[in-house]
């Protein structure tokens, strides 16, 4: 990838709004079990600080040959503080303000070398399940991103959220993908841990789950 040529955006470097975690950051990826300091230090995941535009959010960049082209915040608030200060759980840096479109590429490709990859819903599922795991940063797979994923990949093992909506769209991205020559399977991997998604795993499941796919 060409990480200056975008059309939409001038921006040529970014630089992260903090470089730290509040108390409050902190408490939040340990309450879901993250490790505040493998997040700074393999993801180079911030705290969006207690004032300014990602305030009371987790800054997670998205990264391409070790370069950060864009990123998105996640709150740190609850359902209730969310819904009453009506600000959404996500928030993206634009394009304007990214070097590149982050739906031109996917999340965690600098960790993810080998020939098969565990496609998953969001940043945090990638972050749990580790190397050679990817998102698309959002809820569609456009043909910039799937295009990617046929370039590097052999095989595409789909692991999203046990809800009926999101086996849904893991259907529909195994059919996109299947229909250009990935070698696509369509895997329920939380069930037999009775967990909802990768999120809720702890390490020694990830382990199993890893191992029963041959990807490390």
């Amino acid at each position: 990838l060409n990480i200056l040529n975008n059309k939409k955006s001038n921006v040529i470097k970014l630089e992260l709004p903090t470089d730290t975690f509040t108390i409050q950051e902190r408490k939040y990826l340990k309450n879901r079990n993250f490790n505040p300091k493998l997040l700074h230090d393999k993801y180079k995941i911030v705290g969006g600080g207690i004032t300014g535009k990602w305030k009371y959010r987790i800054i997670i960049p998205l990264m391409v040959n070790n370069k950060i082209i864009s990123w998105t915040g996640r709150s740190i608030l609850n359902k209730k503080q969310i819904k009453e200060l009506e600000i959404p759980r996500y928030k993206n840096l634009s394009i304007e303000e990214s070097v590149l479109d982050p739906k031109s590429t996917l999340y965690n490709l600098d960790n993810s070398k080998g020939k098969s990859v565990i496609l998953t819903e969001g940043a945090f599922d990638v972050i749990r399940l580790g190397d050679n795991s990817i998102c698309s940063f959002g809820t569609q797979l456009t043909q910039s991103q799937i295009n990617e994923i046929k370039i590097r990949y052999e095989k595409v093992f789909i692991l999203f959220d046990n809800e009926k909506e999101a086996q849904d769209k893991a259907r529909k991205f195994g059919l996109q993908l299947s229909s250009i020559g990935v070698d696509v399977e369509i895997v329920d991997a939380y069930s037999d841990f009775n967990k909802n998604d990768a999120g809720e795993l702890t390490d020694e499941e990830v382990k199993i789950i890893k191992k029963e796919l041959n990807i490390y």
